[in-house]
């Protein structure tokens, strides 16, 4: 090599543009014997044989710098060490040799990956490429051939490299580590700023939730002293909702929700008779008609009806309470049970005093051969006792002419008020308690014509 190009390769090697401008040959062998030549790019190349025009893949240019195993034309480290390499390679020249390797010449790493790497034979095509082994072709072997299959491979053994082990991080530095000083401060401050946000929204809430409820108390009392059935549902429902957010259970909740109840019951109210429902289920024969009474138990499930009778508890079931209803039906009776704590509270209260309430038919079954009568059975959260006079005129009592009637409705508003103050009361029904009746009302009495 002349002395300009050693200049300007040791010039490339100082600046570090060695893979640009340092001109790196190649020789490859192909399968037919001939070698292909050429100059090494800064990427990878294909080659094409001269002799049988076969494609050769061609690594590229090394760009890792020179250790003890390879030689390379990248020259890595302090600027001190890159002048030393270069004027050492300036005097002595490219032949580095290496005293661990058996004192043979280094070579590039991008030659010595082109003589035992795997070349691709027609690139591009289905072929499966053909690997090259290593060694020296034997003398006196085939000049076509320079692979043969007894060719011997003279294998050198490259020296132990050590193994690298990576330090194992205790489980007390992982926790250092994942709860950190920054960390803690971080989520602690993330955790205030979303508890302080929740409780601003939270308070609007419940301000909101006040003056809903006490405009709509209002607006409730007025559409009760004006009979509005429609604006009276329809504000005792949004004030119970905005209690239910303010986690109320005082009086004046109890009777909002009991005045709902009620305006409810009105709305839903039912138009068919237990009378007229269970009638004519026996033919001229004298045969139970089974058909029939499977319709008219179906029929009356879910409907909502207005009962009046001294309410007992059950002797079969503790939790379960019998309307003492003395109805009859072709000879057929009645039984009517439910398992209501509201009811259970006002029947402790006043043992022998009938009950005014509506309530919602669950299920009813007719008579078979192990019943012999009619059980009705009614949902235990549907049931709304009549405390207003205003109610009981539209199920269709007539409070003015039973004075009894009068007195059950102002027990149960005294029951449904507790301590007999409330936000809200009828304009009609006094807040004193009455004395308990000692004669139930006979079926039917108190009802308008």
């Amino acid at each position: 090599m002349s002395l300009l190009a050693r200049l300007s390769k040791a010039k490339s090697q100082l600046f570090g543009t060695a893979t640009k401008n340092v001109a790196v040959p190649f020789e490859v062998p192909c399968d037919c014997g001939h070698r292909v030549t050429g100059i090494r790019r800064t990427s990878y190349q294909i080659a094409e044989c001269s002799d049988c025009q076969a494609s050769i893949y061609v690594l590229p240019v090394n760009v890792y710098p020179t250790n003890r195993r390879i030689r390379s034309d990248v020259v890595d480290g302090p600027a001190l060490d890159r002048v030393s390499t270069v004027v050492r390679e300036l005097v002595k020249g490219d032949s580095v040799i290496d005293p661990s390797a058996n004192k043979e010449p280094l070579r590039s790493r991008a030659t010595a990956a082109d003589d035992g790497a795997t070349e691709l034979k027609d690139y591009g095509t289905s072929e499966k490429p053909k690997k090259v082994s290593k060694g020296r072709k034997s003398r006196g072997s085939n000049p076509a051939d320079p692979y043969p299959a007894d060719t011997e491979v003279k294998v050198t053994a490259e020296p132990d490299v050590p193994v690298v082990q990576v330090p194992r991080i205790s489980m007390a530095v992982r926790l250092r580590r994942l709860f950190s000083p920054t960390r803690v401060l971080a989520v602690a401050g993330v955790a205030i700023l979303v508890s302080t946000g929740w409780w601003n929204v939270h308070q609007r809430q419940m301000q909101q939730a006040r003056k809903v409820w006490r405009a709509e108390m209002d607006r409730a009392e007025d559409a009760l002293k004006k009979r509005d059935l429609t604006t009276l549902g329809e504000a005792l429902s949004t004030a119970v909702k905005a209690a239910i957010t303010l986690n109320r259970s005082d009086a004046d909740f109890q009777v909002a929700d009991s005045l709902l109840r009620q305006t409810q019951a009105v709305q839903r109210l039912s138009s068919l008779d237990l009378v007229g429902q269970f009638s004519e289920m026996f033919a001229d024969n004298g045969t139970f008609n089974e058909s029939k009474a499977t319709s008219s138990s179906i029929g009356l499930a879910g409907q909502c009806m207005v009962f009046e009778a001294v309410v007992r508890p059950s002797a079969a079931n503790s939790e379960m309470l019998n309307l003492d209803f003395p109805l009859i039906v072709d000879g057929i009776p009645v039984d009517i049970r439910v398992a209501s704590p509201l009811l259970r509270q006002c029947a402790s209260k006043k043992p022998q005093t009938p009950l005014l309430f509506a309530a919602v038919i669950a299920d009813c079954r007719p008579p078979s051969q192990n019943q012999r009568s009619w059980l009705i059975t009614l949902e235990p959260d549907s049931c709304a006792l009549i405390t207003t006079d205003f109610h009981a005129e539209q199920f269709g009592f007539d409070v003015t002419q039973t004075p009894e009637l009068k007195k059950i409705i102002e027990q149960q508003a005294a029951v449904i008020r507790g301590t007999g103050q409330s936000g809200i009361t009828d304009q009609e029904t006094p807040t004193s308690t009455a004395e308990p009746i000692d004669r139930p009302p006979e079926s039917g009495e108190g009802r308008k014509p």
